[in-house]
């Protein structure tokens, strides 16, 4: 095989490749988006969603998040002050009173009336707070027992 017809078909296996893997990000978006599920959120966060990202951006691929009411949100920024203190390194950047929440949910609903809840952090626009570690779904306790609609 002449190396130029060589060279092609493998820009040819690229290419396709490239193709499916992003087809796949956006069968995963639709995917949680339809039904929910924490396996599709779990890879929407670690293949699609980084620190830094806008707010419209996350809330395009995910949909609109719940926002936590007054009450919920002065709960999340006391448990993140507490949780800033003890574990620095999971809070670069930290917690201030203006930042903003948004709730998203997956999983079966429990007894509670929720399944897993996932809370995003924005400040100033933009997710802070948000590491991609989340490549493989692995069932947890429920994290909040407000429901996510």
């Amino acid at each position: 095989m002449p190396k130029s017809m060589f060279l092609k078909s493998v820009a040819v296996v690229v290419t396709v490749m490239l193709i499916g893997f992003m087809m796949q990000g956006c069968s995963r978006v639709k995917h949680y988006q339809s039904h929910h599920d924490c396996e599709s959120l779990y890879l929407v966060l670690h293949q699609q969603i980084k620190a830094s990202d806008y707010k419209a951006a996350v809330e395009q691929l995910l949909g609109t998040g719940k926002i936590p009411s007054p009450a919920e949100k002065d709960k999340l920024l006391s448990a993140i002050k507490k949780g800033t203190q003890k574990f620095p390194q999971a809070y670069p950047d930290s917690v201030e009173d203006t930042d903003e929440f948004l709730w998203y949910g997956c999983g079966p609903e429990n007894v509670n009336g929720c399944g897993e809840i996932f809370s995003l952090q924005f400040r100033d626009g933009k997710l802070i707070n948000h590491r991609q570690g989340f490549s493989k779904y692995q069932p947890v306790e429920v994290l909040s027992a407000s429901p996510v609609k």
